[in-house]
């Protein structure tokens, strides 16, 4: 770049102070002030005239900027709040999804005997119906504090996505020598030892806890099933070489073929 004139040279010093200037218009300023007393001191008056730090941030600005902090701040709690509700609510609908609650509604109990196998543990026979699909049967014993009696506590279980099927029987194995006064099914009394403690034992409820070889069990309670020419309530052991025996609930014999 040629030399510049001293009015060129001055009308660039504030962009040259600014750092705004190309390199090689820099060098030709810089050139031309180790050259010119005039402009040298021109260059050191607006130097001067720079102040020596940045002015400070006002007021306004800095509360502005803090405010805006905040918000931000407020924000991210906002969203860090909102998945850890996201979280808890999926979780505890999982949890109620698989939690089973007591639920009798519906239940026809049809039979309960006491069964006293030497070779086993007494045993309770419950034939019943169920409308849902039933998640398990919680079973407990306790004492009752008031009158003293052995409690057998027996409810049914389902969870919300149970589907509705039929249950028919269950067996309850007691511990030897633990023996009851009073079977519960919720808060209703089913079975009593001082009311049903000598009921006779029908057949189909040895022959269901000692099968014979190559039998099987078919228990029509509500006739919902349709699958025999019995009418209902039925039990029903038959063998795989076309033998069966069918009950009815009391232990009479209605049918027997060899």
């Amino acid at each position: 770049m040629s030399k510049l004139d001293c009015p060129i040279v001055r009308d660039l010093l504030p962009l040259y102070i600014d750092q705004v200037v190309s390199p090689e218009t820099a060098q030709a300023v810089e050139a031309h002030l180790e050259d010119c007393p005039d402009c040298r001191r021109e260059y050191e008056s607006l130097q001067a005239d720079l102040p020596e730090t940045l002015p400070e941030e006002s007021d306004t600005s800095r509360q502005f900027g803090d405010m805006m902090k905040k918000v931000k701040r407020k924000q991210t709690l906002r969203i860090a709040a909102a998945v850890v509700l996201l979280v808890a609510v999926m979780s505890g609908y999982f949890w109620w999804l698989q939690s089973p609650v007591i639920d009798n509604t519906g239940v026809t109990v049809y039979g309960i005997h006491e069964v006293k196998d030497p070779a086993k543990e007494d045993t309770f026979f419950l034939l019943y119906t169920a409308p849902t699909y039933i998640n398990g049967i919680s079973r407990s014993t306790y004492q009752d504090q008031q009158t003293g009696k052995k409690i057998l506590q027996v409810d049914m279980l389902r969870t919300p996505l149970d589907k509705e099927i039929h249950s028919y029987w269950e067996t309850f194995d007691l511990v030897h020598g633990e023996a009851v006064d009073e079977v519960h099914l919720g808060d209703q009394v089913i079975w009593t030892r001082e009311t049903n403690g000598d009921d006779p034992i029908p057949d189909y409820v040895h022959a269901f806890l000692t099968p014979g070889p190559e039998s099987a069990w078919s228990i029509e309670l509500d006739g919902k099933e349709n699958y025999t020419d019995y009418p209902a309530p039925f039990v029903m052991e038959f063998y795989s070489d076309g033998r069966e025996i069918v009950w009815d609930l009391d232990g009479n014999v209605l049918s027997e073929t060899e």
